[in-house]
């Protein structure tokens, strides 16, 4: 089970808790699964998690070619089809 926290996104195995912070210690406020990606969302950017050959989570920024990206507050995630949208609050 994964979770969005104020310290990043938390991971639930039934047993232990794993956090996964993102650059800057963001507040992360949003998550949504699909398929083997986590996609989340933060104050100032959003991006998301796949799991290298070790099985660890690796954070995978995409909002940094997004203009004025530290005004983002991303509050919801949306999958229509096989498209993601982050959704602003503003």
């Amino acid at each position: 089970m994964y979770f969005a926290n104020n310290k990043g996104l938390l991971e639930y195995d039934g047993n232990t808790w794993q956090t996964y912070p993102l650059p800057g210690n963001v507040k992360v406020r949003a998550g949504r699964t699909s398929g083997d990606t986590i996609y989340v969302g933060a104050l100032g950017q959003f991006g998301f998690f796949t799991r290298n050959p070790k099985g660890q989570l690796v954070y995978h920024r995409l909002s940094e070619s997004v203009e004025r990206a530290g005004q983002l507050n991303i509050c919801n995630i949306h999958q229509i089809g096989h498209d993601i949208y982050h959704q602003n609050d503003h």
